[in-house]
């Protein structure tokens, strides 16, 4: 790591945990999102290994997803309930696939890997396999809730995630069935940014955030919490590349409120990255396929809006290697600065 980031390191004996470390220095996670339009879930029973895509229950689910045209993140989810199907017995796959503003869901049962190999390449298109049907289908999809609780991976979502799951379970076990803000709660693999615990995904918005806490969680869900203020631990969402765009498309959400969530959108990238120089980023937000948004910001009466997003580079910072002396060895990350967000049509 470089003379220019030593300050923002840990004293050389001192032993952090990553996420202690950034938030110690209050490092934005805009921009570390997923880009993905199909999250596919694999029930695989504990311990993880790592990568979790070793595991009997998701490797060949994983190896026949992998090379897809369509952007796909493969994920093992602890099952639930006692006396759970062992890795050899089969598992329960679930599928999310982006579509617009949402997102189907789609779940299915498979007697065993071969089986779940044939699911994963009749997904990935391969004409010799045969979709079966769902055992069930919800579109849109149910709201969910993924949480990183993958300890093998790193021990901030080892620990934090897995107090949050555990938090948002008993919540859920409060809840009564019928409410409209009970979540389906995962606890799944290695989502990246484990700096960021507790982190988790929700669907069917497809939105990744950092920093969760039970309260967070229930404002996301019920779209009661400013979205100004909640934006700043969103990490992007899965329909925007990674880096400016999810910081740009974080920034409209910011500025336009919750109802952006019920619209397709696409981000654009014009300009040079660099000091001293800014990135231009279009937000093309589509109109809403039902009824008009509900918080006053309306639909520009079934027309296309347009949002340009001013950036530029921001602080180079530290991702600290976890629980070592000084947090070495660190890698550099890049934050970007939002200058201006204007709304042009």
């Amino acid at each position: 790591m470089g003379t220019s980031l030593d300050h923002l390191l840990p004293a050389a004996d001192e032993v952090l945990r990553c996420a202690e470390h950034a938030r110690r220095i209050e490092v934005d996670p805009g921009g570390t999102a997923l880009r993905a339009d199909r999250i596919v879930l694999v029930a695989a029973p504990l311990p993880w290994p790592k990568p979790a895509l070793d595991h009997p229950a998701v490797r060949p689910v994983a190896e026949a997803l992998h090379g897809t045209g369509v952007p796909t993140r493969v994920l093992a989810f602890v099952p639930d309930g006692p006396g759970s199907a062992a890795a050899g017995d089969g598992a329960t796959i679930v599928v999310y696939e982006r579509e617009g503003a949402s997102a189907i869901e789609r779940r299915y049962r498979t007697a065993g890997p071969a089986e779940s190999a044939d699911l994963a390449r009749a997904l990935a298109g391969d004409g010799a396999a045969a979709l079966p049907p769902p055992m069930a289908e919800h579109c849109p999809a149910r709201p969910a809730v993924l949480v990183c609780t993958q300890g093998s991976h790193d021990v901030c979502c080892g620990s934090e995630g897995t107090r949050l799951a555990g938090e948002l379970q008993a919540r859920n076990d409060a809840t009564a069935a019928a409410s409209a803000h009970r979540a389906q709660l995962y606890r799944v693999s290695h989502t990246g940014g484990h700096r960021f615990a507790p982190t988790a995904m929700t669907l069917p918005d497809g939105r990744m955030w950092a920093g969760l806490t039970v309260a967070r969680v229930e404002s996301i869900l019920t779209r009661a919490g400013a979205p100004a203020e909640l934006a700043l631990a969103c990490r992007g969402w899965w329909g925007a590349d990674g880096g400016p765009a999810q910081v740009a498309e974080r920034a409209v959400l910011a500025a336009r409120g919750w109802s952006l969530d019920d619209h397709d959108r696409r981000v654009e990238l014009a300009g040079a990255p660099g000091p001293g120089g800014s990135i231009l980023a279009t937000v093309t937000v589509s109109p809403a396929p039902a009824s008009p948004p509900v918080d006053g910001n309306g639909d520009g009466a079934g027309k296309a809006e347009r949002w340009q997003v001013e950036l530029a580079e921001g602080r180079t910072v530290p991702t600290i290697a976890c629980r070592e002396p000084g947090g070495l060895p660190a890698k550099p990350a890049r934050e970007y600065d939002v200058l201006a967000v204007r709304r042009l049509g």
